[in-house]
C-alpha cells in the first residue's frame, strides 16, 4: 500500500480525465506494464483503475472515464 497525493488532473474528453499521483515521500512505485491500483478515497469504496503510463516513473497516471456509477 502507497499513500499518494494528487499531482494533477487534467481533462482530456467530455468524460475522461488524466489522474496524475506520485508517492508522498516521492519513492519510485515498482509496477508492471498492464497492472492495477486501487484507488481509495476518504468516504468512498476502494476501486481498482488499470495504470497508464509505463513503470520507471514516480507519478503513476490513471486514465479515468466517467461510466456515470461513481468514482
Amino acid at each position: 500500500k502507497y499513500a499518494c497525493r494528487v499531482v494533477r488532473i487534467d481533462d482530456v474528453g467530455e468524460d475522461t480525465r488524466i489522474l496524475t499521483v506520485e508517492a508522498d515521500n516521492r519513492r519510485l512505485i515498482h509496477f508492471h506494464a498492464g497492472q492495477y491500483a486501487k484507488i481509495e478515497m476518504a468516504g468512498l469504496e476502494a476501486r481498482p483503475f488499470s495504470i497508464a503510463n509505463a513503470p520507471g516513473s514516480a507519478q503513476i497516471e490513471f486514465h479515468i472515464r466517467n461510466s456515470g456509477r461513481g468514482i
